[in-house]
């Protein structure tokens, strides 16, 4: 995974007054793609442009489920075969799947791993705790209707809140390391006021 995520923004330099949020993921420096670059590698090219610097971030923004790209619904009996995994993409969908059993009916449904549980039975799990929604799934009884959100990697263009700022140095923003498993550019985290 590439990219940067957006970890804090200094009120008064010029990340802030370009509208740049905690958590917008940075996607472009002057018109190259981030998304496939290292970490160090894109902290060395934010360091070394000079001049005015054009970034292009994505701010990602919460969906009802019914508007989540990508959703689909199966009914499936236990055992499962999936064992889930927190998710930390910065969008705040559910629980992660880290592997599915072949042969058994998680993967028999063509749940694949980087797939997101956004529903158990009928229920929202998007703001349930790891240890909540995996009590749901130990409780459930039956034939099991699991709602799931699988991203497709898009390119910069097809890719929703892109927005692009023109800043000059300082920035007045620090990133860190994109941990989404959607791969989409570094993050913004945290407003500090004075920090450079």
């Amino acid at each position: 995974k590439g990219g940067l995520v957006v970890d804090v923004v200094t009120k008064g330099k010029n990340g802030y007054h370009a509208g740049i949020q905690v958590g917008d993921h940075l996607v472009a420096i002057n018109g190259n793609s981030t998304l496939e670059i290292k970490f160090d590698d894109l902290m060395n090219m934010l360091v070394a442009a000079e001049g005015t610097v054009e970034l292009q971030l994505v701010r990602k923004m919460k969906k009802r489920l019914e508007e989540i790209e990508g959703i689909y619904t199966v009914r499936i009996a236990k055992p499962f075969g999936i064992k889930f995994g927190e998710n930390h993409d910065s969008d705040g969908l559910g629980l992660l799947v880290d592997k599915t059993t072949k042969g058994l009916s998680g993967a028999l449904a063509d749940i694949r791993v980087g797939d997101q549980l956004v529903s158990v039975n009928g229920g929202s799990v998007i703001d349930g705790s790891f240890d909540e929604v995996m009590a749901l799934l130990v409780e459930a009884q039956g034939m099991v209707e699991l709602q799931l959100v699988r991203k497709q990697r898009k390119s910069l263009e097809d890719i929703e809140g892109v927005y692009v700022v023109h800043l000059h140095k300082p920035f007045g923003i620090e990133f860190s390391e994109n941990i989404d498993p959607d791969g989409v550019g570094l993050i913004v985290s945290k407003a500090v006021k004075g920090r450079n």
